[in-house]
């Protein structure tokens, strides 16, 4: 195999000829300007965005601002292909192109001035020693100066706006051959000016803790490494990409590789892993070469990482995106060199004695390690140690124990492995009982379901994920996951103090007494003392080891949140309601307080009231606060009745009402008039002042009962009949209420109607009557379309001009039957990844990733997954995606459901909001 050479330059090419706008003309020169062609472009740019400067539009962060001031993404920019259209005037910007710069050989100059950097101010240092070390040969390669150019640039009103437009512009009009030939001519005619005097050199880089000696190299210098860019050059031919590797390999070969040589490099190889990859699979360099790139160069770690994640399938969708560019390429030359490396690394790492080994910092790159095999290797290495307590390994001293930990955290299962696969590995290893693979799972979760299936320990998951729920301080998509399946909590609430006693008391029980003792050892050792302190007081809380006037009494001397929070979750008296409605009062009075404090503190007391009513709700047997609260309120009704008892005040008539929907608020009458405000005599009268208090607190007690109501008809949660019962003398409640349609939800009862005194009227005027212990829900379309009395309510509704709390009878609805007609399966099309991302958190969607989102329905234990393909280019893109499949399966066991399994419920929700995030992409259409 012959060595990898330049390419050689075009005989005919005159880099002077290239640049006529960057050369300061002659006449220039005489009148003592020293300022390029190009300036008087840049500076009509600058005119025309002075006379939009005022132009006002709604950023894509729904701020209202001005051209003059910023130049952003405009709202709705993701459902825009066209990166221009994205944002504020795109036709003013293409008229300029179209008057002003008219080719695109004039684009490329102007873009070239722009993104180098010619010994302008830069705060960061290197480049103040680049531009002193290397400027000369810059200049003396190309013929001119830019320095006077950007420093006039700089001081353009409107430079911001021409900063934004200009690359938006190249974006738009580019022309591959012009720029290919452009920046392989340049990169071959300045490649043999490079000799080892001035490739590369040294400099002092200066930190807080001491001063290092660093090198830079010449061609990562903007004005060279400009060329380098993936823009120039596409590689999606075997041709054009021998082409990029040989322009671009030879800089990284005169530089040594970026060896140190002693100092440290700081800049990254103008070649990536996967451009090494794909030249090993056409022959450019062998295979001895790419796994020295993974393994020994200098910029191996950062190889290694996305070499690594390619082979795992953890490439971020953006950095996926751009392996498109490498054709059909497969990679698997490149997968199967990470798996020897791999191979390598661990075991150096697991036979290594405790003096740090060469591949230690190699170690801590790997994105992932996959096998059921390399698992039980890291934890025979392991041995009796403790696991260290966390994987955040930072320095240059890596202890074998650090090591290993972070080994144990990036090992996944690999998708043929199960209880069975593990089961021979396990056989004959010495120290691997069946408490230390609990341990090991519970510090590497992604293992949990397959060390409960091998040593039959039921509960295992739901135990540990309880744990790490409120014992972590962070929680990635996976992990919140795998939380939601127990419990319809938000993880980031169950770190802060919501306490999910049912899923507690679920999985304790499942685990049993002894084996929950030994799990909650395991916790013990691989979490913080202040973790595990808090958990346990929660524990203590819950089983009734607190006592809650003793806990009452230290938040009010300490003001402390967390006793606020605990104070919840205390065992309630069941003799009596008065201890639910003095404690639901207590956590109003204590947010009271917290207004004479600032106004973080008023935020932080905020959240641990709403945390803690939450304990307290769940604590009560319901399932959200709005529903406790409108039982507190129904009980206390004739504690606030004075409240709807007119009275006068200087001459003005004052009273409470409940409007039509159930919103209450304050009504003023003069002289048989109602004011539309409230007197300014009256604000401070302590009366009104009671009166619009308590009226503030109705009106945030009832105002998510809509959204609570939708939830429960979703959820198919029950309530009593004798619970209706008391709700519906409720005027806040009522109104709501009574337009809803509601079926029995206990078997056998096909019964369906609004609820009234005690029993079911169906739209016919048919009474079921009801007892008091009978469970009902909120009828889905699903039960209506099931019993054929849909359409019966939908003229009932229509007739009598109803208008319900949120869409039911109306609701869109979607049948598993007709799942196979859906064109292109069920979940099929396409949508914004903004809107999706923003309707599905709406919807109680949780983000795995960015790819991959799901919903859990815990009355049915079901969960839904959808996963999509980004198109994005990079990290900031947010274009379109589709969505490529859509799976359900059993939280209980991971089984995963046919479309005809499927709750109808469910999967018309589904669909539901399938369509509503893929409405954007159709009319975009």
């Amino acid at each position: 195999m012959q060595p990898v050479t330049m390419k050689d330059a075009d005989p005919d090419f005159n880099i002077r000829k290239v640049f006529p706008l960057l050369q300061t003309p002659l006449l220039n020169k005489l009148i003592g300007s020293a300022l390029p062609s190009a300036y008087l472009i840049f500076e009509k740019l600058d005119a025309l965005a002075a006379r939009h400067a005022g132009y006002e539009y709604t950023s894509a962060m729904g701020q209202l601002c001005r051209l003059g001031d910023t130049c952003a993404e405009v709202e709705g920019a993701e459902r825009l292909t066209r990166r221009l259209d994205r944002y504020p005037l795109p036709d003013v910007w293409r008229e300029f192109y179209r008057n002003e710069i008219k080719d695109f050989s004039t684009m490329l100059q102007l873009l070239f001035a722009l993104a180098t950097h010619w010994g302008e101010g830069r705060s960061y240092k290197v480049y103040e020693f680049m531009n002193k070390e290397f400027l000369p040969e810059i200049k003396k390669f190309y013929g001119f100066d830019l320095h006077g150019l950007k420093k006039a640039l700089s001081k353009l009103a409107h430079f911001n706006v021409i900063n934004a437009v200009m690359p938006l512009l190249g974006d738009e009009y580019w022309d591959d051959a012009y720029a290919g030939h452009v920046s392989t001519n340049i990169l071959a005619s300045f490649f043999p000016l490079l000799d080892k005097g001035n490739a590369r050199k040294e400099f002092v880089h200066e930190t807080y803790a001491k001063a290092e000696r660093r090198t830079v190299f010449l061609h990562q210098h903007s004005a060279i490494h400009y060329w380098m860019s993936e823009a120039f050059g596409r590689k999606r031919t075997k041709e054009a990409f021998a082409d990029y590797f040989r322009l671009r390999y030879p800089f990284y070969r005169k530089s040594d590789y970026l060896a140190p040589r002693p100092p440290a490099a700081i800049l990254k190889s103008p070649l990536s892993v996967f451009d090494f990859a794909r030249a090993c699979e056409l022959g450019l360099i062998d295979e001895a070469e790419l796994r020295e790139e993974l393994q020994a160069r200098a910029n191996a770690g950062e190889s290694l990482r996305l070499a690594s994640a390619f082979a795992t399938g953890r490439l971020r969708p953006w950095q996926r995106n751009r392996l498109e560019a490498y054709g059909q390429t497969d990679f698997a030359l490149l997968s199967g060199m990470v798996q020897k490396v791999r191979s390598d690394i661990l075991a150096g790492e697991l036979l290594r004695p405790e003096a740090t080994a060469g591949y230690s910092p190699l170690a801590l790159r790997l994105e992932c390690i996959e096998g059921a095999a390399a698992w039980v290797d890291i934890l025979r290495a392991y041995g009796s140690e403790p696991f260290a307590k966390t994987d955040h390994i930072y320095g240059s001293s890596y202890t074998r124990r650090e090591i290993l930990s972070r080994l144990l955290h990036i090992c996944h299962p690999a998708a043929t492995d199960t209880a069975a696969t593990l089961a021979p590995l396990i056989k004959g290893a010495a120290g691997l009982s069946d408490e230390r693979l609990v341990e090991a799972a519970i510090y590497s979760p992604q293992w949990l379901g397959i060390v409960e299936a091998y040593t039959g320990w039921k509960g295992l998951m739901s135990m540990a994920c309880f744990f790490h729920a409120h014992i972590n301080d962070t929680t990635d998509g996976r992990m919140k996951a795998l939380i939601a399946r127990f419990t319809p909590i938000d993880a980031e609430d169950l770190q802060a103090g919501a306490f999910d006693a049912d899923w507690f008391r679920r999985a304790s029980r499942e685990a049993g007494a002894k084996r929950f003792g030994r799990i909650l050892q395991a916790v013990g050792r691989i979490t913080s003392a202040s973790g595990y302190a808090r958990i346990s007081r929660y524990m203590d809380a819950l089983n009734g080891k607190l006592d809650a006037q003793e806990v009452k009494k230290q938040v009010e001397e300490k003001r402390s949140r967390e006793l606020l929070m605990i104070y919840g979750l205390i065992p309630l008296s069941r003799r009596s309601a008065g201890d639910l409605v003095e404690r639901y009062r207590y956590f109003l009075h204590f947010l009271d307080q917290s207004r004479s404090f600032g106004s973080q503190r008023q935020e932080s007391e905020k959240k641990a009231v709403r945390l803690g009513l939450m304990n307290l709700a769940r604590n009560a047997g319901y399932s959200s606060v709005t529903r406790l609260a409108w039982h507190v309120e129904t009980l206390t009704q004739k504690d606030i009745a004075h409240c709807f008892v007119p009275r006068e005040i200087s001459g003005v008539r004052v009273c409470m009402r409940v409007d039509a929907s159930g919103r209450p608020g304050i009504h003023y009458f003069k002289q048989g008039k109602e004011l539309v405000n409230t007197p300014g005599r009256l604000r401070k009268d302590p009366c009104v002042v009671g009166l619009r208090s308590i009226c503030k607190h109705l009106r945030s007690a009832y105002a998510h009962s809509e959204v609570m109501l939708e939830q429960a008809m979703e959820e198919h949660e029950a309530f009593m009949a004798s619970e209706l019962d008391a709700f519906m003398k409720n005027p806040f409640i009522r109104p709501s209420l009574e337009r809803l349609v509601f079926i029995i939800a206990d078997g056998g009862g096909r019964a369906t109607g609004f609820y009234t005194d005690g029993g079911l009227e169906s739209a016919e005027g048919d009474v079921t009557p009801l007892e008091p212990s009978t469970r009902v829900r909120i009828a889905h379309p699903a039960d209506l379309h099931a019993l054929g009395v849909a359409r019966l309510y939908e003229i009932y509704f229509y007739d009598n001009a109803l208008v319900q709390p949120f869409e039911q009878v109306f609701r869109s609805f979607h049948s598993p039957a007709d799942a196979s007609a859906e064109e292109g399966g069920p979940g099929a099309g396409t949508v914004f990844y903004g809107e999706a991302a923003n309707l599905f958190s709406s919807r109680g969607w949780i983000s795995i990733d960015e790819e991959r989102w799901q919903k859990v329905y815990h009355s049915d234990n079901v969960a839904v997954m959808v996963e999509t393909r980004s198109h994005a280019l990079s990290p900031a893109d947010t274009g379109p995606c589709v969505m490529e499949s859509l799976t359900c399966f059993d939280t209980l066991n991971g089984a995963p459901l046919a479309a005809s399994d499927i709750p109808g419920h469910i999967y018309s929700e589904t669909m539901r909001d399938l369509s509503a995030a893929s409405c954007g992409a159709s009319a975009h259409k």
